[in-house]
Protein backbone atom coordinates (compact mmCIF):
# COMPACT_ATOMS: atom_id res chain seq x y z
CA UNK A 1 0.00 0.00 0.00
CA UNK A 2 0.82 3.24 -0.28
CA UNK A 3 1.37 6.91 1.89
CA UNK A 4 -2.53 7.38 1.27
CA UNK A 5 -3.90 3.23 2.22
CA UNK A 6 -4.52 2.50 -1.14
CA UNK A 7 -2.88 -0.01 -3.52
CA UNK A 8 -0.73 0.76 -6.33
CA UNK A 9 -2.37 0.58 -9.40
CA UNK A 10 -0.93 -2.29 -12.06
CA UNK A 11 -2.10 -1.38 -15.36
CA UNK A 12 -1.62 -5.50 -16.04
CA UNK A 13 -3.39 -6.95 -13.88
CA UNK A 14 -6.01 -4.85 -14.37
CA UNK A 15 -6.45 -5.86 -17.60
CA UNK A 16 -6.02 -9.35 -16.75
CA UNK A 17 -8.49 -9.30 -14.41
CA UNK A 18 -11.18 -7.76 -16.67
CA UNK A 19 -10.46 -10.50 -19.90
CA UNK A 20 -11.02 -12.49 -16.93
CA UNK A 21 -14.48 -11.34 -16.18
CA UNK A 22 -15.29 -11.00 -19.38
CA UNK A 23 -15.20 -14.62 -20.41
CA UNK A 24 -18.30 -15.20 -17.61
CA UNK A 25 -20.30 -12.94 -19.23
CA UNK A 26 -23.02 -14.80 -20.96
CA UNK A 27 -22.52 -13.97 -25.35
CA UNK A 28 -25.81 -12.49 -25.74
CA UNK A 29 -24.86 -12.71 -29.63
CA UNK A 30 -22.52 -12.88 -32.43
CA UNK A 31 -19.52 -10.02 -31.58
CA UNK A 32 -20.81 -9.30 -28.64
CA UNK A 33 -17.62 -10.11 -25.80
CA UNK A 34 -15.42 -9.01 -28.49
CA UNK A 35 -17.71 -5.47 -28.46
CA UNK A 36 -17.25 -5.29 -24.53
CA UNK A 37 -13.29 -5.59 -24.78
CA UNK A 38 -13.11 -3.40 -27.63
CA UNK A 39 -15.53 -0.32 -25.65
CA UNK A 40 -12.75 -1.60 -22.53
CA UNK A 41 -9.79 -0.89 -24.34
CA UNK A 42 -11.24 2.80 -25.36
CA UNK A 43 -11.93 3.73 -21.84
CA UNK A 44 -8.46 2.17 -20.72
CA UNK A 45 -7.02 4.73 -23.52
CA UNK A 46 -9.32 7.55 -23.04
CA UNK A 47 -8.02 7.24 -19.20
CA UNK A 48 -4.71 7.23 -20.05
CA UNK A 49 -4.94 10.50 -22.10
CA UNK A 50 -6.73 12.28 -19.49
CA UNK A 51 -3.42 11.31 -17.04
CA UNK A 52 -1.08 12.71 -19.31
CA UNK A 53 -3.71 15.40 -20.44
CA UNK A 54 -6.16 17.28 -18.98
CA UNK A 55 -9.03 15.58 -21.40
CA UNK A 56 -12.67 15.50 -21.04
CA UNK A 57 -12.83 11.82 -19.57
CA UNK A 58 -16.63 11.95 -19.09
CA UNK A 59 -17.59 12.89 -22.32
CA UNK A 60 -15.62 10.77 -23.36
CA UNK A 61 -16.87 7.33 -21.48
CA UNK A 62 -19.91 9.17 -22.30
CA UNK A 63 -19.57 8.60 -26.06
CA UNK A 64 -17.67 5.17 -25.85
CA UNK A 65 -20.87 4.06 -23.99
CA UNK A 66 -23.32 5.49 -26.70
CA UNK A 67 -21.07 3.92 -29.37
CA UNK A 68 -21.30 0.46 -27.86
CA UNK A 69 -25.16 0.63 -27.13
CA UNK A 70 -25.72 1.19 -30.62
CA UNK A 71 -24.16 -1.47 -32.03
CA UNK A 72 -25.74 -3.67 -29.79
CA UNK A 73 -29.15 -2.62 -31.00
CA UNK A 74 -28.22 -3.17 -34.51
CA UNK A 75 -26.16 -5.56 -34.78
CA UNK A 76 -27.33 -7.78 -32.03
CA UNK A 77 -31.09 -7.06 -32.78
CA UNK A 78 -31.88 -5.60 -29.36
CA UNK A 79 -34.67 -4.00 -28.26
CA UNK A 80 -34.54 -0.64 -27.84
Amino acid sequence: MDKGGIMSFNPQKMVNLILSELESIEERGQGYREKLVDVIVEILRAEKEHLVQSTQIQKQVNEICYKAGNFLIEKLDMPK
